[in-house]
């Protein structure tokens, strides 16, 4: 970290002279007003609906990890594509059943995509 990063003695007691509790006035119309609350859910809805080639990467991806299943293992794999939807990192833990194992294969990249 440089010095040119760390604020100067001087330039810190200015800036805590500008937030001092003085300029918050309880009757302030600024600290009156109510919070709304936000919808997580939407916002998640709303980045789907921004991103359509996210079910078409899903499908393709999908079909590819198939045919590399196949030709791994020399066996018939069946892969059924559901919609694609965010889910929080929390809730995916909580979902996944025990014992569980996960795999990791690399794909190269689709193209078209």
């Amino acid at each position: 970290m440089s010095s040119k990063d760390v604020l100067s003695e001087g330039e810190l007691d200015a800036l805590m002279e500008s937030f001092s509790d003085s300029d918050a006035l309880a009757g302030d119309p600024a600290f009156s007003k109510s919070c709304e609350d936000f919808d997580f859910s939407a916002r998640d809805q709303n980045l789907l609906a921004q991103m359509p080639a996210v079910g078409n990467l899903n499908e393709k991806l999908a079909l590819e990890y198939a045919q590399v299943v196949r030709k791994l293992y020399g066996i018939t794999v069946q892969v059924d594509v559901e919609s694609s939807r965010i889910v929080p990192l929390e809730e995916l833990f909580a979902e996944i059943t025990e014992p569980t194992g996960v795999n990791s294969v690399r794909i190269a990249p689709l193209n078209g995509m």
